[in-house]
């Protein structure tokens, strides 16, 4: 090398212009934990955001929203049930300005709300936010998802409430039920004296939120994602105003991390005592954490945790606390399916490991979900299969196995929604491909069905109807030609 190039060359390289072999990217733990996930659970978009009590937050946003564009932070998501964190957060500003008690009665509050159960009027707001109100589980999803969009509609769903029934009396044990946070909507509103959206945008923010509350707002999400056969197909669900208390609310990445960062006692907390109180484990629910108000209390390899996930038909949220570190997480995907559901709510508690120098230990599908819907598309075919076959058939045995076989299929079909505790509607809403593959199922064999009764009909009027001997009629389908008849065949 000449003398007089040696100080250029080596300026070169020390800006890294000259290296001989390209510097690898560092790697980023996290981003590649959210990627596996997204790629298994077949997610086409998501944004995560590690959120420190004080200092910068740190953010992820990865793959594409439903109208395919780049997912950013102020990509809006719906949050699902973390809504209820919302509304807690409603009713306790309600009682900071004493027009509300936690002790105060449905009846006193709401008395027009629906419920014809006389025990209802006795429900208080604390059972409510506790759901520890005597209502189901199966009353909250038939109560939900109804995509009213007029004004009133939080007050219009709680008066349509005429076939309710409590299980058990108001405080007797927990059941989580979507309806005792539609109710306390109502009860927001009476108490507040203005709509609940308005309402609980004004508490968001103050902890620098902006939320979707509102139809018109609404009109800015992109398309979520349901599960179809392992696809990730675009839905554009329509707006629920009414479920805004419980379930459909949204918000982007940036005013999600912000209302996280509150809920720690960071910038625009609120008190430290309406924090004590939503973040106090108050019922035990059966699954190894307690419920609060608009919260769930446990614990993440033995660090106290406070959390809530969120699902609404192709989004999915979780928000969840971890006091002692004084850190959050906050992750949001725009595809859900109850059967990758346990590998979505993992993502969390992976990034807060991986943050603490720990391995992520992830979450495999729900083998059972993930396969039931192939499963029941192909006993759908069966059913093709075998109204084909009794058509071409020239026998009985056809028609009298799939009359067998169709009638329980048939009925299980007709049964299974109402087993899981939904109602047909609501399972081709949130699971399509099993939803529609069941009514599928029904439909084909029915097919079935139907052909082998009208195939046993007509053969059993052919065989009784004497030909010209007096003796019973050969069954006109019987192609086949006589002994005698073959005979002469075979001498020619």
């Amino acid at each position: 090398m000449s003398r007089s190039l040696a100080p250029f060359v080596l300026a070169l390289a020390s800006l890294g212009l000259l290296a001989p072999t390209a510097v690898a990217a560092e790697a980023d733990p996290v981003r590649e934990q959210v990627e596996q996930v997204m790629d298994d659970a077949h997610v086409p978009g998501a944004a995560v955001a590690v959120v420190p009590k004080e200092g910068r937050v740190r953010t992820w946003t990865l793959g594409e929203d439903g109208d395919g564009q780049p997912v950013s932070e102020d990509t809006p998501f719906l949050l699902g049930s973390v809504s209820k964190s919302f509304t807690a957060a409603t009713v306790h500003d309600l009682v900071s300005q004493d027009r509300l008690r936690l002790e105060d009665r449905l009846g006193d509050l709401v008395p027009d709300h629906g419920i014809p159960d006389e025990r209802a009027d006795d429900i208080t707001v604390e059972q409510l936010l506790t759901h520890t109100s005597g209502l189901t589980r199966a009353d909250g999803l038939a109560h939900t998802d109804r995509f009213d969009t007029e004004p009133g509609a939080v007050a219009r769903q709680v008066r349509d409430l005429a076939d309710v029934s409590l299980a058990r009396d108001p405080g007797g044990g927990y059941e989580y039920s979507d309806l005792n946070y539609l109710l306390l909507g109502a009860v927001v509103e009476e108490a507040g004296e203005a709509p609940f959206a308005d309402q609980v945008q004004r508490v968001a923010g103050l902890a620098g939120t902006d939320l979707v509350a509102t139809p018109a707002a609404a009109s800015a999400l992109p398309p979520g994602h349901r599960q179809v056969l392992g696809r990730a197909v675009a839905f554009d669900s329509p707006y629920d105003a009414s479920g805004t208390p419980y379930g459909y609310l949204g918000a982007d990445l940036e005013g999600t991390a912000a209302w996280a960062r509150g809920q720690l006692g960071g910038a625009r907390s609120p008190s430290e005592d309406v924090l004590r109180e939503m973040h106090t484990g108050r019922v035990e629910t059966g699954s190894g954490d307690e419920y609060g108000h608009g919260w769930r209390i446990g614990e993440l390899d033995g660090e106290p945790i406070v959390e809530h996930t969120g699902a609404t038909p192709g989004y999915f949220s979780h928000v969840l606390l971890l006091p002692e570190s004084e850190t959050a997480v906050v992750v949001l995907a725009n595809s859900y399916s109850e059967a990758r559901g346990t590998s979505l709510h993992a993502i969390a508690g992976d990034i807060a490991r991986i943050e603490d120098g720990r391995s992520a230990q992830g979450a495999s599908a729900d083998p059972l979900l993930t396969w039931t819907p192939f499963v029941v598309v192909g006993v759908g075919v069966l059913g093709l299969l075998a109204a084909l076959a009794v058509i071409t058939s020239y026998g009985r045995r056809w028609p009298v196995v799939a009359l067998v076989v169709a009638v329980p299929v048939v009925a299980l079909a007709l049964l299974v929604p109402g087993l899981v505790g939904y109602t047909s509607e609501q399972l081709r809403l949130w699971a399509p491909d099993l939803g529609w593959g069941l009514w599928g199922v029904a439909a084909t064999w029915t097919l079935a069905a139907g052909t082998a009764l009208v195939a046993l009909v007509r053969r059993r009027s052919v065989d009784l109807v004497p030909d010209e001997g007096g003796l019973p009629r050969r069954d006109e389908h019987d192609h086949r030609l006589p002994a005698v008849q073959v005979g002469d065949l075979r001498e020619h």
